[in-house]
């Protein structure tokens, strides 16, 4: 069922809670970030998103996946932990396992890409204790004298605004505590330095600590892919430096929000469940179809998002299938064949007709030309289908389509 597109937000409140590495994104001594601070902050309000397409949530399980490899000390054991992590999360898109969203050959390589991520971080984890002797706390279980706590939610005792966040592993002995972040990729720039944004993720959660009355030694630990494994104390540096980022956001919390300052069209869009919401995507991504940006050349089947938007010139049924053709905000014409008749069925009760504004998010592209204008959204092999496809429609537009074709 079609539901009408939403307005696109032009301004919003900030949340009253985030987590670090949310938080991170707002570091004010990073150059040239990247991160759409927009993302970071509407995906914490109640606005209707998209379903994750197969290639967001397989990206999400591969994370999973290759941050949960520290659990295990030999090669034997990653193929069952990738069993039990499949298990335990069900990643389904309307009831298709994520497996059938892709080929054989996809599924194969993506596996072998975390065994091969997963193997180069066996036994470089500094603690040898077995999952089974790890406490399994209650969601504010109290810190133990001593212990060894996976997925441990830290949140800052203080009124107002509250960082909230789950540690990977948190390990308190006598008065020294440490908190430990998995990453899937690696830590340390090619200068030798860590990150800034995972720096100051992991400064947010020392802060946390602090907040709670924790005095003692604090350590912050990140370990990523291969030795990229870093360890520092929480001093009185670290904890100016946390405290400047929350100050920072704190200015936030008393204004509405801009949608236009905070929103930064990039890659991040590919895999944003509320990128129908942002004004400058719909503003850029008729130029991406025009002129694909760097980015999205240089990556081997990433692209651009696979959505267009534009005015229906023809719905033709053939094969019990409908093919509709659209003219797109840039001047081009664009084929979308494969639909049913219930995903033209509006919530009115109405079809999608000639002359109507529709969008169409999470189409599925040929690998082979990740950067083409025509879809078709039920391929005969399961991972050639649209499994997430949302689409939106708008209002009948009285223009002569004949004279716009022509132009085109």
């Amino acid at each position: 069922m079609i539901q009408s597109m939403p307005s696109p937000p032009r301004k919003f409140h900030p949340p009253d809670s985030l987590s670090p590495s949310r938080l991170g994104i707002f570091w004010p001594d990073v150059e040239n970030n990247e991160h759409c601070k927009l993302r970071a902050l509407i995906s914490t309000h109640k606005y209707p998103k998209l379903v994750k397409s197969p290639f967001a949530i397989a990206g999400s399980l591969l994370h999973k996946w290759v941050e949960s490899s520290w659990k295990v000390e030999t090669e034997d054991e990653l193929i069952p932990l990738l069993a039990q992590l499949k298990m335990k999360n069900s990643y389904q898109i309307l009831g298709v396992s994520i497996e059938q969203a892709f080929s054989k050959i996809q599924w194969v390589r993506m596996r072998n890409h975390f065994l091969r991520l997963a193997k180069a971080r066996i036994g470089t984890h500094r603690t040898k204790q077995s999952q089974e002797s790890r406490p399994t706390p209650t969601k504010h279980q109290p810190l133990s004298n001593s212990g060894l706590y996976s997925e441990y939610l830290l949140c800052s005792p203080n009124p107002g605004f509250k960082l909230r966040g789950i540690v990977d592993e948190l390990y308190v002995q006598d008065d020294c505590m440490t908190i430990t972040d998995f990453k899937s990729g690696n830590v340390i720039l090619p200068s030798g330095e860590l990150k800034p944004l995972m720096e100051g993720q992991l400064n947010l959660y020392g802060l946390i600590a602090r907040e709670h009355g924790y005095k003692p030694e604090v350590y912050l630990q990140l370990i990523g892919s291969g030795s990229s494994t870093r360890t520092w104390m929480f001093d009185d540096f670290a904890e100016a430096s946390a405290r400047k980022l929350v100050e920072h956001f704190q200015d936030y919390l008393s204004q509405e929000l801009e949608v236009d300052e905070l929103s930064k069209p990039g890659p991040d869009c590919w895999t944003c469940n509320l990128r129908h919401l942002c004004f400058h995507y719909q503003q850029i991504a008729p130029e991406w179809w025009s002129d694909p940006p760097e980015w999205a050349l240089e990556h081997r089947w990433l692209g651009i998002p696979a959505d267009l938007w534009g005015t229906i010139t023809s719905i033709v049924h053939k094969n019990n299938m409908f093919r509709i053709r659209l003219l797109l905000p840039n001047g081009k014409l664009s084929e979308i064949k494969g639909l049913t008749e219930e995903q033209l069925q509006c919530d009115d009760g109405s079809h999608l007709e000639k002359g109507q504004t529709a969008w169409f998010f999470n189409l599925i592209r040929n690998q082979q030309n990740k950067n083409s204008h025509n879809f078709n959204v039920s391929g005969y092999k399961p991972h050639q289908r649209a499994w997430s496809l949302t689409i939106f429609y708008g209002e009948t537009n009285n223009v002569d389509l004949d004279s716009s074709l022509k132009s085109s």
